[in-house]
């Protein structure tokens, strides 16, 4: 059957911001009235940790849904405002009806109009340092959710994998402030397929990541970086430290399987010997905003 699309973009979706009732990504009260009835049709949030999370601020995201014979799709493109609010399109919540389907995505230009319902491949930033750069890795959507009783609560998920370090250096010998983390030969790509919720990573696409350190101190550096889902294996280079001129390499002693929607921890001495690590563990992925110290040691 072919698919009639709708796709509010453009001066169109420009014309009709005036108009558009606020969403809030967390809140279930019904309301009364006009705006808060329509918030209350439609939220959004993340899954982080053992709950959800709200959209950070200026997230952009896609949403599209579909009629319940899926024969017709309607797209939107929102950004979250203060407290995760969107700005939704009133075909969207206007043509909300029990038997339809929503999902959300971001990056938000990832699927579109043309593309809807097909695979496509994503890859994370290889400079992760900026931001933008390390927010715009960050994979995340929405299983395909029903709308029922006139409601749909959406909840997006992490895709990708999330990879931190925490370096103390205990030998007072270098200024971690200055300090910079490469993750190499990281797995990077992946074939999403928002209908079906699923991501399958592309064996053998691989490349150095710059990690993202917004909170160094001269004692303690921290880094992240988000990679594709993957094997990596006993005696790869997990990071490379360089500070004062000098560079430090950590390697793995045994084999992981890193899964998308989790965070690996993995906490490190910088010692006359290099980097030792005495802790690492796996956790659901959270988002630590600019703290990123995890449990590493402090003077």
């Amino acid at each position: 059957m072919k698919k009639t699309i709708y796709s509010l973009r453009g001066a169109a979706l420009l014309a009709m911001v005036a108009a558009m009732p606020v969403v809030t990504a967390c809140s279930d009260d019904d309301g009364e009235g006009g705006g808060a009835g329509e918030a209350a049709r439609l939220t959004v949030v993340v899954a982080e940790g053992d709950g959800t999370s709200p959209l950070d601020e200026g997230l952009r995201l896609g949403m599209f849904m579909t009629g319940g014979d899926g024969a017709s799709v309607v797209s939107a493109v929102m950004t979250a405002g203060a407290g995760g609010q969107l700005a939704v399109a009133d075909a969207i919540t206007a043509a909300m009806q029990d038997g339809m389907t929503l999902a959300a995505f971001t990056p938000a230009d990832l699927w579109t109009a043309a593309n809807y319902g097909q695979a496509v491949q994503f890859s994370v930033q290889t400079d992760q340092s900026a931001e933008a750069a390390y927010s715009a890795s960050d994979l995340m959507m929405s299983p395909l959710t029903p709308v029922s009783g006139g409601k749909a609560a959406l909840v997006m998920e992490h895709k990708m994998a999330k990879v931190s370090v925490h370096v103390t250096d205990v030998t007072g010998l270098y200024d971690l402030a200055q300090a910079s983390m490469d993750m190499p030969s990281r797995l990077t790509t992946v074939d999403a397929d928002l209908v079906q919720g699923t991501v399958t990573t592309v064996e053998g696409v691989t490349a150095d990541i710059t990690c993202h350190s917004p909170g160094n101190s001269p004692y303690r550096a921290s880094g992240q970086a988000v990679v594709a889902p993957g094997p990596v294996a006993a005696g790869a280079v997990l990071t490379s430290l360089a500070v004062d001129g000098q560079t430090f390499t950590y390697t793995l002693p045994e084999g992981a399987e890193w899964q998308g929607g989790k965070e690996y921890v993995y906490s490190m001495r910088l010692t006359s010997e290099g980097l030792v690590t005495y802790d690492s563990y796996v956790t659901d992925w959270k988002d630590n905003g600019e703290d990123l110290s995890g449990d590493a040691e402090k003077q």
